[in-house]
């Protein structure tokens, strides 16, 4: 059942990318539309905080206008999240988790200030490497939801924000806050 869930769930979100993609030539709408890539840190909350206590992030946005204040977003990126040291057993010598978003949203802009919203799916995946040179990296893959809210304020070229995000199920989830910097590139 579970796997159905994230089948349908990655079907969706591809149709609703596809869609996405040419909604500006089918309903020849006008608005702004940019590229944006940023760099992001920030805390890890809830389950998992104390294993993962901080996350930095390579967030990447496409932004495409729907009208004079609205985007639609398609985001992704990469987050990374480093286990603490003290928290590593004898004989791990590094783990972490590294999560990619793929999910749609919309952003509402007013003068300078916006606030955005997405949903999708999250590719997970928790990496551990060994002590002992004779055992191999293991790494463990999953896929769920993710989802996420962000506010900020708009300069020329940059967008600085703050991001809520959460990727899994509650309450064995991963939710963490981000402060962020993007530098947009018009299209």
């Amino acid at each position: 059942m579970k796997n159905l869930n994230i089948d349908w769930l990655l079907k969706s979100s591809t149709a609703l990318l596809f869609l996405f993609l040419l909604n500006g030539p089918l309903m020849a709408q006008s608005g702004r539309n940019h590229i944006a890539i940023g760099l992001e840190a920030g805390p890890s909350l809830g389950f998992g905080a104390e294993d993962f206590p901080y996350h930095l992030g390579l967030p990447v946005k496409a932004y495409l206008g729907t009208g004079q204040h609205g985007q639609w977003m398609f985001r992704t990126g990469g987050h990374l999240f480093p286990v603490s040291s003290q928290n590593l057993h004898e004989s791990v010598r590094r783990a972490y988790r590294y999560i990619v978003p793929l999910a749609l949203g919309y952003r509402y802009n007013l003068e300078n200030w916006y606030a955005e919203g997405s949903l999708g799916l999250g590719l997970s995946t928790f990496v551990q490497v060994p002590t002992d040179a004779q055992f191999q990296r293991q790494a463990w893959t999953s896929r769920e939801l993710n989802y996420g809210v962000e506010f900020g304020y708009q300069l020329e070229h940059f967008d600085l924000g703050v991001s809520l995000n959460n990727n899994g199920p509650i309450p064995h989830n991963t939710m963490f806050l981000g402060l962020k910097a993007m530098y947009k590139i018009r299209l």
